[in-house]
C-alpha cells in the first residue's frame, strides 16, 4: 500500500573487494514482488554509477510486470549521515535527490523537504547522484592516506605529523586532515566500488588504489611502532601483554564493522603478543577478527600490561582514562602507542615510552 519505498540496504564489498549487490537487488525483488501501480521507489545505498538505472530498474520491472516512467517510478538520494557526528544529524544535511526524470527529481525534493532542514540539492541525474555520493568517500580516504603516508615519512625522520599539519594550517587554503585507521562500511568500502568501475572503463584508477593500500597499511605500521619501542633487551612481543583501546572504527560510535583496530589486533597477535582489548561502547554483535584478543570490561582486573594501543577516542575514554589510570595498569617506561592523541603528550611522555603522531 506504499506510495513511496525507500532502499537503506547496506552495498558492501566480497571477496576480492568487488561490490556486492546482493543486498540492494534482493531489496529490489522484494518490492518488485509487492509495490503497487503509481509507487516510486528511492534508492538510498551507495552504490557505483549507473547500478540503480542498470541493475536495479530492470530487476523491478521483470519481477512486477510493470514499466518505470509508466506504472511506478525510481529516484535515488544517498544517505550522507556520518556515524559518531551527533551534531549533523538527518535533518541537518543538504539532501542529493534524483529521478529517472524532472518529474520524479521534483516529487522527491518536495518530500525530503518536509524532513530535511539545511536544504536540497537536485542532480542532473541519478548517475551523477550516484557518483557524488562515491566521490564524497573517495575524497576523504585519499586525503587520510596523504596524512597517513606523511605521518609514516615524517616519523622516520623523527618529525611529528601533527606538528606539521599545524605548521601548515596557518595558510588559509590549506586542509586540515590527521592520521587514522579508516575502516568502517563508508570510507573504506565505497572506493572499491570506484576501482572496478574504472576496471570496466579500462581504468586503472591509480590514486584511489594507492590510497586504499596506504590507509589499509596504517594498521601494520601501528603494530611496526610498538614493536620498534620495545626496549633492545625485550625487542620481541612474544608473550607480551598488550593492551589495545578501542575496538569501533570511530571514535564516539559501538559500529565495529570492518573496524581498523582489529587488523592492529591481528598484528600484534600474529607476532606473539597477549592482546586484550577494552571498548565499552564497541557493538560486538559482528565478528570482525581480532584473533586470540581477550575482550575486557574491567581495565584494573588483569593486572599490569606491557604496552598499550591506542585507536580510538571516545568521549568515555576521556573521561575515564588518565594518565594517572594508565599508571596503575601498565608500569613506569612502558611503550605507548596513542594514534588517537588520547593522553596528555607532556604528562604521558613523563611516565612513559609515548609516541602519538
Amino acid at each position: 500500500e506504499a506510495d513511496v519505498l525507500v532502499v537503506c540496504v547496506p552495498t558492501p564489498v566480497m571477496h576480492g573487494n568487488k561490490p556486492d549487490y546482493r543486498p540492494v537487488l534482493a531489496a529490489s525483488k522484494s518490492i518488485a514482488e509487492n509495490m503497487k501501480k503509481g509507487a516510486v521507489v528511492v534508492y538510498e545505498s551507495t552504490v557505483d554509477p549507473g547500478t540503480t538505472e542498470d541493475k536495479c530498474i530492470p530487476v523491478l520491472e521483470e519481477v512486477s510486470g510493470l514499466r518505470e516512467g509508466v506504472d511506478f517510478f525510481v529516484g535515488y538520494s544517498p544517505e550522507r549521515v556520518s556515524p559518531g557526528e551527533h551534531a549533523r544529524r538527518v535533518t541537518d544535511i543538504k539532501k542529493i535527490v534524483s529521478g529517472t526524470s524532472p518529474v520524479v527529481a521534483d516529487f522527491l525534493e518536495a518530500l525530503y523537504s518536509r524532513v530535511v532542514q539545511a536544504g536540497l540539492f537536485k542532480a542532473s541525474s541519478i548517475k551523477v547522484a550516484e557518483a557524488a555520493k562515491i566521490l564524497e568517500n573517495t575524497q576523504r580516504d585519499v586525503n587520510i592516506a596523504l596524512i597517513n603516508e606523511m605521518m609514516q615519512l615524517f616519523d622516520s625522520m623523527d618529525i611529528k605529523v601533527s606538528d606539521v599539519v599545524a605548521a601548515a594550517g596557518s595558510k588559509w587554503n590549506f586542509h586540515k586532515y590527521f592520521p587514522g585507521l579508516v575502516g568502517g562500511h563508508c570510507i573504506s568500502v565505497d572506493p572499491f566500488f570506484l576501482l572496478n568501475a574504472g576496471r570496466g572503463h579500462g581504468l586503472a584508477m591509480e590514486m584511489v588504489s594507492s590510497a586504499r593500500a596506504v590507509n589499509e597499511r596504517t594498521a601494520h605500521f601501528i603494530s611496526d611502532k610498538l614493536h620498534e619501542m620495545l626496549s633492545p633487551e625485550a625487542h620481541d612481543l612474544q608473550g607480551k601483554k598488550v593492551l589495545v583501546l578501542g575496538r569501533a572504527f570511530k571514535d564516539n560510535c559501538p559500529d565495529t564493522r570492518n573496524s581498523k583496530s582489529f587488523a592492529v589486533m591481528d598484528s600484534l597477535w600474529t607476532r606473539g603478543a597477549d592482546v586484550f582489548s577494552y571498548d565499552p561502547i564497541a557493538d560486538d554483535s559482528h565478528f570482525e577478527g581480532g584473533r586470540g584478543a581477550v575482550i575486557i570490561d574491567d581495565l584494573m582486573a588483569h593486572g599490569q600490561f606491557d604496552a598499550v594501543v591506542v585507536t580510538a577516542k571516545h568521549d568515555c575514554f576521556v573521561k575515564e582514562i588518565d594518565t594517572e589510570k594508565l599508571a596503575a595498569i601498565a608500569p613506569r617506561g612502558a611503550p605507548v602507542v596513542d594514534l588517537r592523541s588520547l593522553f596528555d603528550e607532556k604528562l604521558a611522555s613523563a611516565q612513559f615510552n609515548y609516541w602519538t603522531p
